[in-house]
């Protein structure tokens, strides 16, 4: 590898491009036949194309019955979780915490190696097989089970008619959908998706880290409007009830899962939206929860509306999961719901070298620069090292820092004030149907009388959420493109 002294590690140049795919495929070719006696065929493909895998089904391994020690040990684990979770919030010492994680992360190790002991039919392997490639962490990745569509199809009567009971599972033609690897991604929005992560050059890390700020950012939003939140609670609940079928013992089997906030960074503590969330946090009457079940329900039952609205829409706030537009399976009620809530987001992210221009394509940071700055601006910077010309790309992006800039008019410091990575912002749609009325006051004085009314005066806001002038901008400035 050939690099420049000040680029990244992504970046650089194989200096004999054509042996290192030579050295590759044969590593793959060895892989696929040592596999070869445990299927119907094999093959080594060193970079598949996407969706090129959407042309097989697949058979599914049969769970092995678990060894008793694992049984037993699983078992224990779910009990003591059990017992945890009864355990009142305000008696959970770091030590219990400490407890049930570990005890999560060794369940989820059971998991796996109950996965692992799951085998396929002879009768399977001997009709399907198997591709080998490379996967994200440079080690081989296997794609088992593989039936072309086209000879499944053709042999599905006849594969019935070998095993005698009508097939013990779905034909191989239609491969399930919640299987964590499969291959059979939807080609329509999955093209999308590819094409803007191709043209920007997001790694995943970098869309889990965007998606981890604009969760945080809607939580701190959907957590102080009751309205989306309960519109979102009974659309679940509906959706979960209505489309089900069969007797239910319980009166409700409901449980709440709160979504990790959670960026390779750690970027997320101390932002604007972290202090937003803290606020409406110690705003929540929760004394309720420090006495025995009936009497703390009583007590919950007895709060105020507007207590009870302020708990309800906190709850589904730190439910809520996260996204981007640009996904190829983004929710598009959680998209609707966002537009409800008006957040102006370039208040709470911006660009930086860290968090974005730093670790997407120079290419990538030019284009914008040229569209939302000027051509002179992307000219004059276009020989610039990555580093460098993503500081630059920072400070003018910077509402604080690019009215220094040297050469920006007030159209293109304004533009890049509010700009945002394709899919950060929940893009205005009117034909949704959405209420233009519900979401975050653009009035200063009725969100500071909405303020006053859950009584945060003792609870440390943004500047933007404090000051007049600055909330007027926070709350009325320019969307996202």
């Amino acid at each position: 590898m050939t690099r420049d002294l000040f680029s990244a590690d992504e970046d650089g140049f194989l200096d004999d491009a054509a042996l290192v795919r030579r050295l590759a495929i044969e590593k793959l070719e060895k892989k696929a036949a040592e596999l070869r006696p445990q299927w119907a065929w094999t093959k080594a493909v060193l970079d598949p194309e996407y969706g090129s895998m959407a042309q097989y089904g697949r058979v599914r391994p049969q769970s092995a019955e678990l060894p008793p020690e694992i049984a037993a040990e699983i078992e224990r684990i779910e009990q003591r979780l059990g017992e945890l979770e009864e355990i009142p919030g305000d008696e959970r010492t770091e030590e219990l915490m400490q407890e049930a994680a570990q005890l999560e992360e060794r369940r989820d190790q059971l998991s796996e190696t109950a996965e692992g002991l799951a085998v396929y039919a002879e009768k399977d392997r001997a009709r399907a097989g198997c591709i080998v490639t490379i996967g994200e962490d440079g080690d081989f990745h296997l794609y088992e089970g593989l039936v072309e569509r086209s000879a499944s199809r053709g042999g599905a009567a006849a594969h019935a008619g070998e095993t005698g009971d009508g097939g013990d599972e779905a034909p191989a033609s239609a491969p399930s959908e919640d299987e964590d690897d499969d291959p059979s991604p939807r080609p329509s929005s999955a093209s999308a998706e590819q094409a803007v992560r191709k043209e920007c050059g997001f790694s995943q890390m970098l869309v889990d880290d965007l998606k981890a700020s604009r969760l945080q950012i809607t939580r701190a939003h959907l957590a102080g409007d009751f309205g989306v939140a309960f519109d979102l609670a009974l659309y679940s609940l509906c959706v979960a009830l209505f489309e089900r079928f069969g007797y239910r013992s319980h009166p409700l089997d409901l449980r709440a899962t709160e979504s990790e906030l959670r960026s390779s960074l750690n970027d997320l503590s101390g932002t604007p939206a972290d202090r937003l969330l803290e606020a409406r946090r110690k705003a929540l009457d929760l004394d309720w929860l420090k006495l025995p079940p009936a009497e703390g329900f009583a007590a919950l039952s007895a709060l105020p509306t507007e207590a009870k609205q302020r708990l309800f829409a906190w709850c589904i706030a730190s439910c809520l999961k996260p996204q981007l537009a640009i996904e190829d399976r983004a929710d598009p009620v959680i998209e609707c719901a966002g537009r409800r809530l008006a957040i102006p987001f370039a208040d709470y992210w911006r660009p930086t070298a860290a968090n974005d221009w730093g670790r997407v394509k120079k290419a990538h940071g030019l284009a914008i620069a040229k569209a939302i700055l000027d051509l002179r601006w992307a000219r004059d910077h276009g020989d610039a090292k990555k580093p460098i010309l993503a500081a630059a790309l920072e400070k003018a992006f910077d509402p604080a820092a690019n009215t220094a800039s040297i050469g920006l008019d007030r159209a293109a410091r304004d533009g890049a004030a509010a700009w945002l990575p394709p899919g950060m912002a929940y893009a205005e749609d009117p034909g949704d149907g959405a209420d233009p009325q519900s979401g975050t006051p653009t009035d200063v004085d009725e969100f500071e009388a909405e303020a006053a009314e859950i009584d945060l005066t003792d609870a440390e806001l943004p500047a933007f959420l404090t000051e007049d002038d600055a909330a007027g901008v926070a709350l009325n400035g320019a969307s996202a493109p």
